[in-house]
């Protein structure tokens, strides 16, 4: 069973059935006509956006309803877990969207830096994705077998643009890390000189390696960096495992705590 729910939900962006909408061209192509030779280009495009609906919704719903989730969060302020772990004069990377480091535990907002945005500005862009480079194959699939030749290529032409769909969808739903280390890289080379670094409710998925990369890169004794590692569970530490092999750091270097 899986328990890291939010890397899962990204990751899961790369894995629709891209196949399956595929293969439900030709039923679509049936149900709106457009093979008749009087169809027009409205019922051809009517069949091309019904078989890839699904990338559709959630290219263009998926980040209002995101965002409108966010800003239902509210901070319990009478309850401080982490206080004996938040130093107000460090410096943090927040993942959760969220002003809570700022709201709860005081920190200046100047020693936090966003990554993926924060619902505090409503005009900014709250980034959620899959990895770079995860995505499904769009191969096309056969052509349905027994089509006339002007239905084949009637066919094959909602194939093509069906495609060309699913990579515009692929591009809008990954996280581009390397644009967004770029935009923030005054903040990366400023932590050159860190020592310890303490990863709290962050599961350490994939998806987020590009960035700690980058610290560990920017870092000038990076073989000398102390991680302290939050986990919940199991689940947890062997992902912390993972994340110690893919990052070369050594496990001695890496403190376990739970909170």
């Amino acid at each position: 069973k899986k328990r890291d729910l939010w890397a899962n939900f990204e990751e899961g962006l790369a894995d629709i059935d891209a196949e399956a909408m595929m293969a439900g061209l030709d039923e679509w192509m049936d149900t709106y006509n457009a093979y008749d030779p009087d169809a027009q280009v409205a019922d051809f495009n009517l069949a091309v956006e019904s078989a890839i609906g699904p990338t559709q919704v959630i290219m263009y719903e998926l980040p209002k309803r995101f965002r409108k989730w966010i800003n239902t969060l509210s901070p319990n302020m009478g309850n401080k877990p982490l206080e004996k772990l938040i130093n107000q004069r460090e410096r943090y990377i927040n993942f959760n969207y969220t002003e809570f480091l700022e709201t709860i535990y005081d920190v200046p907002e100047n020693n936090v830096v966003y990554l993926h945005g924060c619902r505090r500005n409503k005009r900014e862009e709250l980034i959620l994705g899959h990895s770079q480079g995860a995505e499904s194959d769009w191969s096309l699939p056969d052509i349905v077998e027994g089509l006339h030749i002007r239905m084949e290529q009637k066919l094959y032409d909602a194939q093509e643009i069906a495609t060309n769909y699913l990579g515009e969808y692929d591009s809008a739903t990954e996280k581009k890390t390397d644009e967004i280390i770029n935009k923030n890289r005054l903040f990366f080379e400023s932590l050159g000189n860190i020592k310890d670094i303490v990863v709290i409710g962050h599961s350490l998925s994939k998806v987020d390696y590009p960035y700690f990369k980058e610290i560990i890169q920017c870092n000038k004794e990076s073989k000398a960096l102390t991680w302290h590692i939050s986990c919940h569970s199991a689940n947890d530490i062997d992902n912390a495992q993972l994340f110690a092999d893919a990052m070369g750091i050594p496990i001695k270097r890496i403190n376990i705590f739970i909170i």
